[in-house]
């Protein structure tokens, strides 16, 4: 992770959102952007929606930050093969959702990711989120 100026602290929970100006993820913690990442696993994960956020974007047109993941940085993750890729859409849902648009609460973990490979063409060159430990 690409640090800021602003203190990080490990055993402090923290907020993932995807940055559109910045094409990263953007790492918040007690309100303010701590860092930055082409990368990134949480665990014991939140996930939520701001509804006042979500309809002031689907009012004005503008995106603005009211959805993110919250919780904690970690380097160990237990992939079982139950993962399965998180989408949002402000215009389409109300939540984050997982499968068929099965409405995501919390997860064990959670991997935020950007393929930044030059080798694939713009299309490609999104942000990727998967999920596991779905809703327990």
């Amino acid at each position: 992770m690409k640090r800021t100026h602003q203190p990080f602290e490990l055993e402090r929970p923290v907020q993932v959102y995807f940055n559109f100006h910045r094409r990263c993820w953007s790492v918040r913690q007690r309100g303010l952007v701590v860092g930055h990442a082409k990368s990134l696993v949480l665990r014991d994960v939140t996930w939520r929606v701001q509804p006042s956020g979500r309809e002031r974007v689907r009012r004005e047109g503008k995106k603005n930050v009211h959805a993110y993941a919250s919780g904690w940085v970690t380097h160990l993750i237990l992939l079982d093969g139950t993962e399965q890729a998180v989408r949002y859409n402000p215009y389409e849902l109300e939540t984050f959702v997982v499968g068929n648009n099965q409405p995501l609460l919390t997860s064990r973990f959670a991997v935020f990711k950007l393929n930044d490979d030059e080798d694939h063409d713009d299309d490609d060159n999104q942000p990727r989120t998967w999920a596991c430990g779905i809703n327990l």
